[in-house]
């Protein structure tokens, strides 16, 4: 049940460390609004708007923010049709990479990342000269732990820890698991140092198993699709200190989301 641990490390994921909290809110803002247009504006009948909207809520994204992302998945709020876009490219170090972006103008989107990576020395690249080195695969986070309701007014839910090791045994046994292993998850709204686990899904799977975990017990932290890839590519020292900046440079972007890459920045 191992084997994929550390391809965490080579996502280069956009959360709760944005170094600009109002870039961080407009990135929420927007999964939340596509959230919200596919899946209805309900939090508590479409699951995966209520992740989000749990983690806004952790970053102290005020309430009026969320609510006209919701709008404006809904149809209800102003402003232009968003849209997922990915892109492949070449960045330092002929390092393979995946954007993925959410916009409302592409011709915007792609102009700004083409000069980017141009800068830098790579390039964008056609439609599937990159992703034929990953494959597509489903991601869970689940918390080592179950929820348990407070019967007292006003207090929070306890967290009851499980033992990983049992979480892992049966969680690994749900139809549609690759792999389960621990991972690093911070959390900015908690203190205590809590055991998580990464579920790898095959994609047409993601939302079942979620759904299979949830219903368990367990408490789900994030649930998404993602790349990974089929090999991995080493580059010289002195091109991983250029990838570590380039990925804060694209990081700044704010159409940008997610950054996939068969380079290990361990």
């Amino acid at each position: 049940m191992s084997g994929h641990s550390k391809w965490s490390k080579i996502r280069h994921k956009k959360g709760i460390k944005d170094a600009k909290r109002g870039k961080l809110f407009s990135k929420m803002a927007q999964q939340i609004t596509i959230a919200a247009r596919d899946g209805g504006g309900d939090p508590d009948a479409n699951f995966s708007l209520r992740l989000l909207v749990d983690k806004a809520k952790s970053a102290s994204m005020p309430a009026d923010n969320i609510k006209r992302a919701i709008d404006r998945g809904i149809g209800k709020g102003e402003g232009g049709q968003l849209e997922n876009a990915l892109y492949e490219a070449y960045g330092p170090g002929k390092a393979s990479m995946i954007v993925e972006a959410v916009t409302d103008n592409k011709n915007r989107t792609v102009a700004e990342l083409r000069k980017l990576f141009s800068d830098s020395g790579g390039n964008l690249a056609e439609s599937g000269s990159v992703s034929w080195n990953f494959d597509q695969r489903g991601l869970v986070i689940v918390e080592s732990a179950k929820l348990k309701k407070s019967d007292k007014y006003g207090e929070p839910d306890i967290h009851v820890p499980e033992d990983p090791e049992e979480t892992m045994l049966q969680l690994i046994e749900i139809p549609g698991v690759v792999d389960v292993d621990t991972i690093d998850y911070e959390e900015e709204d908690s203190a205590e140092e809590r055991v998580h686990l990464q579920l790898i899904t095959q994609a047409q799977d993601l939302i079942s198993v979620r759904d299979q975990v949830h219903n368990l017990g367990y408490i789900v932290k994030d649930a998404e699709l993602t790349w990974i890839p089929r090999s991995y590519k080493e580059v010289s020292p002195e091109s991983r200190e250029k990838l570590h900046n380039f990925l804060e440079r694209l990081d700044e972007v704010e159409d940008v989301h997610n950054i996939w890459m068969d380079v290990k920045l361990d």
